[in-house]
């Protein structure tokens, strides 16, 4: 495993965590009067992993993005000479 990918790796988890903290003390704000149990509503507990599992798939995928290769022909238009004209 490279470098950008391990650290790609150790941001993802540090962004989930970060996420489902983040969401936990919003939730904990706006019900903090009723008692909310997060065991008691499974609906919005996945839904929380779910967004904590998104922002850190974004976050690895924007880290090790590999850069595209000095003289490769990816990203490039077809030249006319390379369709047969």
């Amino acid at each position: 495993m490279g470098l950008r990918k391990f650290v790609a790796w150790m941001v993802a988890v540090v962004a989930f965590l970060g996420t489902g903290f983040v969401i936990i003390k919003v939730v904990e704000y706006l019900v903090a009067p009723q008692h909310f149990s997060w065991s008691v509503h499974p609906i919005e507990r996945i839904g929380s992993l779910f967004l904590c599992f998104m922002a850190a798939s974004i976050v690895y995928n924007l880290i090790k993005a590999d850069k595209p290769k000095v003289g490769s022909k990816e990203g490039q238009g077809i030249k006319s000479d390379e369709r047969g004209q």
